[in-house]
């Protein structure tokens, strides 16, 4: 069963969800996207699924996500890659300590997660697998940069206000270079009709990748996966995926 666990990161709060059958249990972490949160539709599949076969798990909120008593300390408004990766490596610190089997670490990374994930390669990790990743994000056109400079952030089409140092901060990584550098074997996914991040993005990747590698292109998927049966496909290639290499 689930526990609400919670962890530290640069001062603030983490909060996440850990359920593990014992010290011996491979464990999954699993990193949501932008604007999402641990309780998004594909974790509410993953995490009883890979219960179900021994695996322990962890989700948790970035920094600024999340509802109620799960939200994590921090504002949306602040986020950057640098300070989420800072919260993904938070999370794999408190695994080392958790009750689990921390050699073998696995991560599946959710748009926007999976690009954490990507452009840290941190090897306590021993697999890694992305869902719909993006290697860049798009800067807002040239012609708005007056009026947000002014505003001092994006709105984006949700509500959610976005800093304009998460922009500044994008330029100091190069995600592919480190997708070039990586030891652990990578699993891609990506939707054939993902309408937020194109396909070009999967395999610009995988022709980075020098070591073990596969792209999985479901063609009709969407970015979110939305339907269940894409889910189930992941979580099947995923399973074997790991059987191999974690």
């Amino acid at each position: 069963m689930e526990q609400l666990i919670e962890f530290h990161s640069e001062g603030q709060v983490i909060k996440g969800k850990f359920q593990s059958p014992g010290k011996s249990a491979p464990c999954v972490l699993l990193s949501h996207g932008f604007e999402s949160s641990m309780n998004g539709n594909k974790w509410q599949l993953f995490v009883p699924w890979f219960s179900s076969l021994g695996f322990a798990t962890l989700r948790f909120n970035y920094r600024g996500c999340g509802e109620g008593e799960t939200k994590s300390e921090g504002k949306f408004e602040d986020t950057t890659l640098t300070a989420r990766i800072k919260d993904y490596q938070a999370a794999l610190t408190y695994l080392q300590k958790a009750d689990i089997n921390s050699e073998r670490i696995a991560v599946i990374g959710s748009s926007f997660g999976a690009t954490i994930v990507l452009a840290v390669s941190d090897t306590r990790v021993k697999v890694v697998v992305t869902l719909a990743a993006p290697y860049e994000f798009p800067q807002p056109p040239r012609e708005a940069w007056a009026s947000i400079k002014e505003q001092g952030y994006v709105q984006l089409p949700s509500g959610n206000k976005l800093g304009t140092g998460f922009f500044a901060d994008l330029q100091q990584h190069d995600v592919l270079h480190q997708v070039s550098l990586m030891k652990q074997p990578l699993l891609i996914f990506h939707g054939g009709n993902d309408e937020v991040v194109p396909l070009e993005n999967a395999r610009a990747i995988y022709a980075r990748v020098t070591g073990l590698k596969k792209l999985e292109i479901m063609e009709g998927a969407d970015h979110s996966f939305t339907d269940p049966c894409y889910c189930e496909q992941i979580m099947q290639i995923s399973r074997d995926w790991f059987d191999c290499y974690l």
